[in-house]
């Protein structure tokens, strides 16, 4: 008796290249979303908010602070000179806000402020008196002219700032 053995052919390339192809396939798929998200990715986030700094730079602690803007408003009851605060504005693009608020003096201020976002930029809003002349009498009764903020008026300047650096 013979045995005859067939060669038949081997069927290890078939499986082992009907593994590599899903693998190669996901694969692909995993780097093509890498680059789409790192193309496209920071448009998509959820958050595409910016952050707002509100600094006193007047001449006086600011009260009863409401900044409003459209879909949320900040209040803090009292930020004294010097001092800032930060507010997280989600999914916004170029907007209109209002600031009120009080000197200690009971002094009224309101203000429109136009945001503009940039990128990832913290977005700084200085808040600043206006100076205006006056001229008063001195004790002996003689007239001087002196500068002071302005009772009814500040002005807010805009400015960005790279998140994570602050300068020295």
């Amino acid at each position: 008796m013979s045995t005859d053995v067939k060669s038949s052919p081997s069927i290890a390339p078939t499986r082992s290249r009907s593994r590599i192809m899903p693998l190669l396939t996901i694969l692909n798929l995993i780097l093509l979303a890498a680059l789409f998200y790192k193309s496209f990715g920071q448009s998509l986030t959820a958050s595409g908010g910016v952050t707002l700094a509100l600094i006193n730079s007047t001449a006086s602690p600011m009260l009863d602070i409401v900044f409003e803007y459209p879909g949320g408003k900040l209040s803090t009851p009292k930020l004294g000179l010097r001092e800032q605060v930060a507010h997280s504005i989600t999914n916004v693009a170029d907007f209109e806000a209002t600031l009120r608020f009080k000197d200690e003096q009971g002094h009224q201020f309101q203000e429109r402020v136009r945001v503009r976002p940039y990128g990832e930029m913290l977005v700084l809003l200085d808040v600043q008196s206006v100076l205006k002349t006056a001229v008063i009498k001195n004790s002996d009764g003689k007239e001087q002219t002196v500068v002071e903020a302005s009772p009814n008026k500040v002005t807010v300047s805009r400015s960005y700032q790279r998140p994570g650096w602050e300068s020295k």
